[in-house]
């Protein structure tokens, strides 16, 4: 069974996730916060990251900068409601394996999600 790891601080992201995953057969484990995530990533090593771009204690690119130093083969799938090129290219250039916004369906999304697992 695939696993993976969403770091989302909108509960109601996290659990939206959470569902579509869990219908693919994912694990899913859940973080609110960068630090919470980082140590889920590190202790379980999942098949895939989701993970939000803003974050309460953190920037989405620290931590997936942090995410590839202690788990390199995760795919990171970052997710933000304002996106632009340049943070797209900051993401890709840092190990994302791809970057979406949050009005993009959630189908898609998980569509990709699954085909890195």
């Amino acid at each position: 069974m695939p696993k993976a790891v969403v770091i989302d601080d909108k509960k109601e992201a996290r659990e939206l996730l959470l569902a579509y995953l869990v219908k693919e057969q994912f694990e899913v484990l859940c973080a609110e916060t960068a630090a919470q995530g980082i140590a889920l990533v590190s202790t379980h090593k999942p098949d895939v990251v989701v993970l939000n771009m803003r974050l309460p204690d953190c920037t989405g690119i620290e931590v997936l900068t942090q995410i590839k130093e202690i788990h390199q083969e995760a795919k990171v799938v970052m997710l933000s409601g304002l996106l632009d090129d340049e943070m797209t290219s900051q993401c890709l250039g840092r190990g994302a394996a791809c970057v979406f916004s949050k009005t993009m369906g959630l189908d898609k999304i998980v569509k990709e999600i699954v085909s890195f697992a």
